[in-house]
Order: C-alpha cells, then structure tokens, then sequence
C-alpha cells in the first residue's frame, strides 16, 4: 500500500523514475530500516513511515523485498 504509490511494479513493468525495489544495493539493504522508520533518506523525498510500520512491519517487507529480487537474480542468471 504504501510502497505502491512510489514504486509501482517489478522488473521490465516498473514504470517509475523511483528505485525499483528489486533491484536494491547493498547499502540500500542495510539501510532499509533506517530509511523507512528515520527518514534516512527524506533529504531526497523518500517517507518516513514510522507512523503507520512498526519495526516488525519493516523487516517482513524487507525480507519480502530479498525474496522478489532473489526470484529476479535467479531469472536473469545471477547468484
């Protein structure tokens, strides 16, 4: 719901000019806490959510974010 708004779809249909969430960096990996729940990257326009996700919240959506790009990796050949 949230995400949605922003980064829309997945892969060869994402149709923002906003990162495409399967294909995160490391660093943006590390830092998806921080990003969602302390506004670590508002400077660039990114929401802080943590008035609406808890700290469980966040890390379901993460690890359901490693999965889609996992699946991803996986389609184009990579480890």
């Amino acid at each position: 719901t949230y995400c949605g708004a922003c980064h829309f779809s997945f892969g060869g249909s994402h149709l923002s000019e906003l990162p495409d969430l399967s294909m995160m960096s490391s660093t943006t990996h590390e830092w998806f806490r921080d990003i969602l729940l302390e506004g670590k990257l508002s400077f660039y326009g990114m929401a802080n959510f943590s008035d609406v996700l808890s700290p469980e919240d966040v890390n379901a959506l993460h690890q359901f974010l490693v999965s889609v790009q996992t699946e991803r990796f996986k389609k184009q050949g990579k480890k």
